[in-house]
C-alpha cells in the first residue's frame, strides 16, 4: 500500500481551509468538521458578543484549533497534545493562516496543562479499541501514527480520563463536544451520565447517519 495521498501531496482541505499535514499527525476526515461548526453554531446563539475561552484537545495537525480562531476572532483558543512533533505541525499550520497568535499551545495529557478556566471543549481523541488497530485498512495503519488511534481496550480509555479531568474542575465548562466511534454510543452515553448527571447530554449523528458525537451542556 502507498503513502495517502494527504500525506504525499502534504496538504488536506477542512472547512474550506487548506492545512499542511504529515505523518505527524491523524489525517483530518471529514467529519470533524461538524465539531468545529456545532462550536461556532452553540457560540452564536448562547451569546455572539461573549469571549469564549476555547480548549481543543489533542490537537493533532490543529484544524480544530486553527479553524475556529480563523472563523470566530473574538475567542481565546488553547490547543493541547501529548506529542510534541503534532504540536510543531499545529503551530506551523496556525502560522499559515495568520492566527499562531491568538492560540496558545501546550504539550501535555489532555487537560493538565492548562489552568485557565475553559468555557468551551472541544476532543477529536484516539478512540480505536486496541485490538482493531491490527485489522484497520493498511492505508491508515501503516502510515497514521498509533497514538492518535489506539483507544486503550474498548476505545474509550481516553475519553475516560478526559472526563475524569473535567469533573475535578472547580469550574465546569458551559459546553463539551466529543468525536466518538459510532459502536461507543452506549458506553459515552453512561460515561458522561454517571460522571455529570445533571448535565444535558446529547448525540448526533453525521451525514452518514452514524452516531459520531457527543455533547454536555452544564
Amino acid at each position: 500500500m502507498s503513502e495517502p495521498i494527504q500525506y504525499t501531496e502534504g496538504s488536506v482541505d477542512f472547512c474550506g481551509v487548506k492545512f499542511a499535514i504529515d505523518p505527524r499527525a491523524l489525517i483530518p476526515r471529514f467529519e470533524t468538521e461538524f465539531i468545529v461548526k456545532k462550536i461556532l453554531a452553540w457560540c452564536r446563539e448562547y451569546n455572539p458578543k461573549q469571549v469564549f475561552r476555547i480548549a481543543d484537545i489533542g490537537t493533532g495537525s490543529g484544524i480544530i484549533a486553527v479553524t475556529i480562531a480563523i472563523n470566530f476572532p473574538k475567542a481565546k483558543v488553547f490547543a493541547t497534545d501529548i506529542s510534541t512533533s503534532a504540536l510543531a505541525l499545529a503551530r506551523h499550520n496556525a502560522k499559515l493562516h495568520n492566527v499562531d497568535n491568538r492560540i496558545c499551545f501546550l504539550p501535555g495529557h489532555l487537560l493538565s496543562p492548562i489552568s485557565t478556566p475553559l468555557d468551551i471543549i472541544a476532543a477529536n481523541l484516539p478512540y480505536i479499541p486496541s485490538e482493531r488497530i491490527a485489522h484497520l485498512d493498511s492505508s491508515v495503519r501503516d502510515f497514521e501514527p498509533h497514538i492518535a488511534l489506539d483507544g486503550g481496550r474498548d476505545g474509550f480509555d481516553i475519553y475516560r480520563q478526559l472526563l475524569d479531568q473535567i469533573l475535578r474542575l472547580d469550574k465546569k465548562p458551559l459546553f463539551c463536544i466529543f468525536e466518538i466511534d459510532d459502536n461507543q454510543l452506549s458506553i459515552a452515553i453512561e460515561e458522561c451520565r454517571r460522571r455529570f448527571p445533571n448535565t444535558l447530554v446529547r448525540t448526533h449523528q453525521d451525514s452518514s447517519q452514524f452516531n459520531r458525537y457527543i455533547t454536555l451542556e452544564f
